[in-house]
């Protein structure tokens, strides 16, 4: 009901997440509203259906182009990055990943992207889209630098760190830089992609976890990124 609903559910005011704001996923209870639920056709298996949500953010990100773009850099290949890269590469755009963990660099070359040093991103330059996927150190500002003129920069990574920018190399550019926070009304489609292609999908899920080592194996992933997505199995 915020002035922000008024003109899209995207820019709520006070946007909150399961598992942030109230109790989510690894809750015993959790209580959402009916409209929000929504069903996964029984031949999905669940192992594939977890991608829904992180797929629905990918095409949300990707629903901020105007056309698909012939050359793209992606820093940083976790689950949305390598969901952005799957569909780009399915509208044949050739793609470059910047990705320093090993498990996640595979990914992306097994997945047909050419995987780069970030630095190596300013010398190939020339690039229509970026992604800033990581939010890593001087990643936005790495992007900006190897933008091509007229380049689109979707920000999908969630950083609170300040990065340097400079103004002009934006203007002379004549850059577009969009931020981009979860999604809409793009679940439904995420769905039907994962039914109609669930291959094209399955390698983003690249190790499982039991729920009593998952506390241990977070903790290890955020020190140092084994795995692409983490499936928790009970």
């Amino acid at each position: 009901d915020c002035d922000g609903c008024r003109k899209d559910p995207n820019h709520c005011t006070n946007l909150s997440f399961l598992g942030e704001a109230r109790p989510g996923g690894f809750s015993a209870y959790c209580n959402v509203p009916a409209w929000l639920v929504h069903p996964v056709p029984e031949e999905l298996d669940g192992s594939v259906a977890v991608l829904a949500e992180p797929l629905a953010v990918a095409l949300h990100a990707l629903s901020h182009i105007d056309a698909p773009p012939r050359r793209a850099a992606i820093i940083g290949h976790g689950p949305i990055g390598a969901l952005i890269h799957i569909e780009l590469r399915s509208a044949g755009c050739e793609v470059d990943v910047a990705e320093p963990a090993p498990v996640r660099a595979a990914l992306a070359e097994g997945l047909q992207a050419v995987v780069v040093e970030r630095g190596a991103l300013l010398t190939s330059g020339g690039y229509d889209l970026l992604v800033d996927a990581a939010g890593a150190p001087g990643s936005l500002t790495d992007a900006i630098a190897a933008a091509a003129v007229g380049a689109t920069i979707l920000v999908v990574a969630l950083d609170e760190r300040p990065v340097e920018i400079v103004p002009m190399q934006i203007a002379e550019k004549r850059l577009r830089i969009v931020g981009v926070n979860a999604f809409i009304d793009e679940l439904p489609e995420a769905i039907a992609r994962l039914v109609a292609a669930p291959q094209r999908y399955r390698a983003v899920v690249t190790d499982s976890v039991s729920l009593d080592r998952l506390p241990e194996r977070l903790a290890r992933l955020l020190q140092t990124p084994d795995a692409v997505k983490l499936l928790v199995h009970i």
